[in-house]
Order: C-alpha cells, then structure tokens, then sequence
C-alpha cells in the first residue's frame, strides 16, 4: 500500500480543530456532572466539608455543564475550543487543589493527577495544553508545600510525571488525528480527482460550479462552458492497449492545462469526454481544437494512434446564484455538447 500523503499543514490544523470542537461539548459536562457526583457522595457520606468548598466544586462544575451545552450549538468558534478545554480542565485542578490545599487527602490528590493527565489529549493543541499543564504544577507545587508528614518533593515529581504523561498521550492521540486527515484528504482527492489524468472528475467540477456561479452572479459575467470529445482514443485501447491510451489521456489533459484560462476549471467529464467551465465567453470553438491537437502531437503523442482528432462545442450564458443553478449548469452542458456534435455534423465527418 502507498504510503498516505502528509496532509497540508491548514488541513491538519482544521482537522484537529474539528476533532477538538467535536469531543470538548461532551467531555466537558461529563466532567462537571462527574464532579457534582463526587461532590454530592462526599457531603452525604464522607468527611465533613466546608460549605465554600462545596460551593467552589458547585460554581466549577455548573461552569464546565455550561460552556459544553453552549457549545453543542455551533456557535463557538473552533479555534477557541482547545483554549476553552485547557481553561476549564485548568479550573478543575485548581478547584481540586484548594480542596486538598485546605484538607490534605491522598485520594484527592489523585483525583487532580488523573484529570492532569486526561486533560491534554482533549486540547488536541500544543500551546493551551501546556500552558494549562505548567499552570496545574504549579499549583501542585504549592499543594505540596502544604503537605504534612511527607515529602513535598515526591508530590511535585509525581505532579510532573502526571503532566508528561498527559502531553505525551496527546502527542500519540495527534497523530493520530494527523493520520486520519491524511486518510480523509486522500480520500476527498480521490472523490473529486480523476487519478489518471490528474484532472478534475465530474463531481469535482461540480463541486467547483457553486463558487463559479456565485463569482458569475457578482461580477455579472456570464458562465461558460467548453465540450469536448478526444477521438482516437478508444481505437488506441483497442489495437495498442490500455496504456498507450492512458499516455494519450494524459497527454490531452496537459494539452487542456496549456490552453485553459486562469481561473477556468478543467475536468474529465468521462470516458474520453472533457468539459472546461469558466466566465466570460468561450474562446471559438476551431480554433481550440487547432490548438489542442497541435499541442498533443507536439508532446509526441503514438504514431501508431495516427492523428488524434479533438471535436469541441461551446455555450455561454448568464446564471443567477441561487437554488436553480444547478439545473441551469446542466442545461448548459447539455447545450455545449450537443454544440460539439452540431458541428462534427456540419463537417460531415466523424471526426
């Protein structure tokens, strides 16, 4: 198997900006709902506490329930999802932290150790991760300093330890996050790309025509479209095999490449059909095919093909943006190609 491409580096950061925007609106209620369980148990059952520490624990959790409903809305930017996951687990520490720095207590300790440690492969981004970790043993530190009948240095190596733990842990969950967006751009590239050609396939040029539309309707430009039909090629697959038409596809696409408009989209409508779709007006129908069949015989297309022969039709008109645009594209590469062979037949000959 190939290896998968890197994905580009604004992919991968909306990739893990996604995936970041996709768990915090649910880790985060889970944790507060976690900590008024434990709050609640702990007032009912154990050890007595302070009405301000119950209280801290309530505000924090009530905190971390709201910012991840209000985010299951769709209206919190996703780049300031990590920031809001590093601040509200920072929050949590801390909230656990007064509480052991008040009551020193093992379990509790550990508590804040475990949430250090789960805390960073959430953020899914280096800089709230460990600024929200350099935060966390911080206040660790200072635990320990409060700590009786122990070591404080055996709590802040361990407090760090939690730390590198969880940076580590995103380090190994980012790639792979990184993988699956190498997965899925391969996969949206093969979706939209004809992999022979490199082109443009159908569903890739009809993707672009909404923005083509748009940029027409603004401009009041019209849209065009140019048909075309490669003859020859499937005589070449024929008597000389498959790859000497893959070579010819590939030599027709660079000719497209070469003769295209900036802006134009170029794509592989099917078989050995080609569409380009653009604004303005076409350029005149003859004389592109001149020179694209001058362009494929000067890339040294297989003599044994004889002469490749290329038919175009062309048609252009205004299209407002809208929900009929669509259909009116279709119309109007329907109307480009019944051009091309409305002119194929005015030469009368299969050309």
């Amino acid at each position: 198997m190939d290896p998968l491409p890197a994905a580009a580096d604004d992919d991968r950061r909306a990739f893990r900006l996604a995936v970041c925007a996709r768990f915090g609106p649910w880790a985060l209620p889970m944790a507060g709902g976690a900590l008024l369980v434990v709050t609640a148990v702990n007032t009912l059952i154990g050890t007595p506490v302070s009405v301000l520490s119950v209280g801290l624990n309530v505000v924090v959790a009530c905190l971390l329930i709201g910012v991840g409903l209000l985010g299951r809305a769709d209206r919190t930017p996703r780049a300031a999802w990590p920031w809001l996951v590093a601040v509200c687990a920072t929050l949590l520490v801390v909230d656990g932290q007064f509480q052991v720095f008040v009551a020193p207590d093992g379990s509790s300790f550990a508590y804040i150790l475990v949430i250090m440690v789960a805390s960073s492969p959430l953020t899914l981004a280096w800089v709230p991760a460990v600024g929200s970790s350099l935060v966390m043993v911080v206040g660790c530190v200072v635990v320990a300093q409060r700590w009786p009948g122990s070591e404080p240095l055996d709590w802040i190596v361990v407090a760090v330890t939690a730390s590198v733990v969880g940076l580590g842990l995103m380090w190994l969950r980012l790639q792979a996050v990184d993988e699956l967006a190498a997965m899925t751009a391969r996969a949206r590239r093969l979706a939209t790309v004809d992999e022979l050609t490199g082109l443009l396939n159908r569903h890739g040029v009809r993707e672009q025509l909404r923005g083509i539309v748009g940029l027409a309707d603004r401009t009041g430009q019209p849209v065009m479209v140019v048909f075309l039909d490669v003859r020859g090629l499937k005589a070449a697959n024929d008597t000389l095999g498959h790859e000497v038409g893959d070579r010819l596809l590939r030599a027709v696409a660079d000719a497209l490449t070469g003769v295209a408009r900036a802006g134009d989209v170029i794509g592989r409508w099917g078989g050995d059909e080609f569409v380009i779709v653009g604004l303005g007006l076409p350029s005149d129908p003859s004389t592109l095919e001149a020179r694209l069949e001058e362009r494929i015989r000067r890339a040294g297309s297989d003599a044994r093909c004889g002469p490749v022969r290329v038919s175009a039709g062309a048609a252009a008109r205004r299209i407002p943006a809208g929900p009929d645009a669509a259909a009116d594209i279709d119309a109007l590469i329907a109307e480009a190609d019944a051009d091309m062979y409305r002119r194929r037949s005015s030469r009368g000959t299969p050309r």
